[in-house]
């Protein structure tokens, strides 16, 4: 599709093109849409033709994995974009001084040091900002708690499909039971025995 000129002008002037992130936040949710979308226009509309329910319970628990390693993706290039061109908390945090701004690189260098940079939860990724981002330029304490608390949910499937451990089970499990007032019943195992909650 072609457009002319004057779209085309129309649409750069748009000034959600620079704000911080924006390229990110668009590239974010292509990503997941595109993935539910596989998921439920060809995973479930062939449940029991083309996948049985055990591939499709793999199926989930992949794309359950994917998507926490997309939002990490996606979290740790807003911090770098909030963080490039202001290092002056982080410098105090570090206890260094730091070039006013630093490239992209650079920042997942800072981020990620020797270790692994990993988000544990929203409170932690708020915590880390608060730490390492100016006022104004930390998005993250935008963040609602509405929207902490589902990403935090989704956080809790994750670990439990991650590790199958009893206390990622129990914490799921109750975080079932509250969000759907569920009876506590048969907790099946993802990935050996059918998913009853799909």
């Amino acid at each position: 599709m072609k457009i002319s000129k004057v779209e085309h002008n129309q649409l750069i002037s748009n000034g959600e093109f620079t704000t911080i992130g924006y390229q990110y936040t668009i590239m974010y949710m292509a990503r997941i849409h595109s993935q539910a979308e596989f998921l439920f226009s060809k995973v479930l509309a062939n449940r029991g033709k083309l996948f049985s329910d055990y591939e499709t319970s793999e199926l989930f628990e992949a794309f359950s994995i994917k998507t926490i390693c997309d939002w990490k993706w996606y979290v740790e290039r807003m911090i770098c974009e909030c963080l490039k061109d202001d290092t002056s908390k982080l410098g105090e945090q570090l206890d260094i001084k730091l070039p006013n701004s630093i490239t992209t690189d650079e920042c997942f260098g800072y981020l990620n040091g020797l270790g692994y940079f990993d988000i544990k939860s929203i409170g932690n990724l708020k915590s880390i900002a608060k730490k390492i981002l100016k006022d104004t330029k930390n998005l993250f304490k935008k963040i609602s708690n509405e929207a902490k608390n589902k990403i935090d949910d989704f956080y809790s499937l994750r670990n439990y499909v991650a590790h199958k451990s009893k206390k990622s089970k129990k914490t799921l499990l109750e975080l079932l039971c509250y969000e759907n007032q569920l009876v506590k019943q048969k907790f099946h195992k993802p990935a050996h025995t059918p998913a009853t909650i799909l």
